[in-house]
């Protein structure tokens, strides 16, 4: 259950927004530009996330405090969403059920789709705009109701490619001038 706090804060920011979509935006985009990210990767806190309001009250978090802080303020302004884990170094093994075998954690959103993946550990760009390794393993949805495997988000068209393109001019009076664009 949310924070009281959390929840006003969610509450507050999302007061002005159109519908869901854009409470998502508004509460993603806070929670990514508000707390830093600070790898934990030892002790107890290697697997388990600080509450909420002390991750948003020190301004720090791994990405499991900035999953359940986003997670409750998403709650805390009606939005249904979950935690989730998976591994960004290979592929999870169905026949393996261990916690061993998943080193990141994101927040699962119904309301976005079957992509509906948010990762705010990133600090720049889009937070829903995953990295390669998310979609090449399944990820593991921690929903109350229904917890399990999920099938990896499929990638965004044209995501796979990269255009790069250089032209140099030279001008009349020998200046070259290069214009870059990927």
């Amino acid at each position: 259950k949310p924070d009281s706090t959390l929840s006003a804060l969610a509450k507050r920011l999302t007061e002005s927004a159109k519908d869901e979509h854009e409470k998502i935006a508004i509460l993603t985009r806070y929670a990514q530009k508000e707390i830093n990210y600070k790898a934990i990767e030892f002790g107890l806190r290697a697997r388990r996330p600080n509450p909420a309001i002390e991750t948003l009250n020190h301004r720090y978090g791994d990405c499991k405090d900035h999953a359940l802080l986003l997670q409750q303020l998403l709650a805390g302004a009606g939005v249904k969403s979950h935690l989730t884990l998976l591994n960004t170094g290979f592929k999870t093994k169905e026949e393996m059920p261990s916690l061993d075998q998943f080193n990141h954690m994101i927040l699962y959103v119904p309301a976005l789709g079957p992509s509906g993946y948010v990762d705010i550990t990133g600090k720049y760009g889009d937070a829903s705009a995953l990295p390669g390794p998310y979609f090449r393993t399944k990820l593991l949805v921690l929903d109350p109701e229904n917890p399990g495997l999920m099938e990896p988000p499929t990638p965004p068209a044209g995501s796979a490619r990269t255009e790069s393109r250089r032209t140099i001019t030279v001008d009349e009076r020998g200046d070259a001038h290069v214009d870059d664009s990927v």
